[in-house]
């Protein structure tokens, strides 16, 4: 099998996803995830993508759902990264709460500036994370940014 271009943004998010209403699937030619609804979700199905799927399974993986731990120990990583400061424990007091991502983001949401580096540092981490699934898949992949998807188109 020839080394596939996926996504990076495309597997980040399926890598993400904790719904019963859908899941997502990797298709091994070309490097697309598909978004798939349970039957549970009442939403419209890609007819065609399913008999896809049936008619050829090895051409499709599933992307499982990293565990939500994985998400609260980025958090956590990124908190203990801060200097001391009132910010930083303001985000270690929202992690061990209740809601502990619900109050983590709307403490973000008080400061731009923590609130970027909070996300550039979750995407760099999620990127090794998505990397780890795809070497634990056995897959010759390369993860691209959505501009270089974009090209492809």
């Amino acid at each position: 099998m020839a080394r596939i271009r996926i996504g990076q943004d495309d597997l980040i998010t399926a890598l993400e996803e904790h719904s019963y209403e859908c899941y997502y699937v990797l298709d091994l030619t070309n490097g697309e995830v598909h978004w798939v609804p349970t039957e549970l979700s009442g939403l419209d199905r890609d007819e065609e993508l399913e008999a896809q799927m049936e008619a050829e399974p090895e051409r499709f993986r599933k992307v499982q759902s990293l565990p939500s731990r994985v998400g609260f120990a980025i958090m956590e990583e990124f908190a203990d990264s801060l200097p001391d400061s009132r910010m930083k424990d303001r985000l270690f007091h929202a992690l061990h709460g209740r809601r502990p991502f619900r109050h983590f983001k709307d403490v973000l949401n008080d400061d731009e500036q923590v609130s970027d580096a909070f996300f550039r540092f979750r995407d760099q981490e999620m990127l090794i994370h998505a990397q780890e699934w795809l070497d634990e898949e056995g897959l010759d992949a390369e993860l691209v940014p959505y501009s270089a998807v974009k090209e492809l188109l």
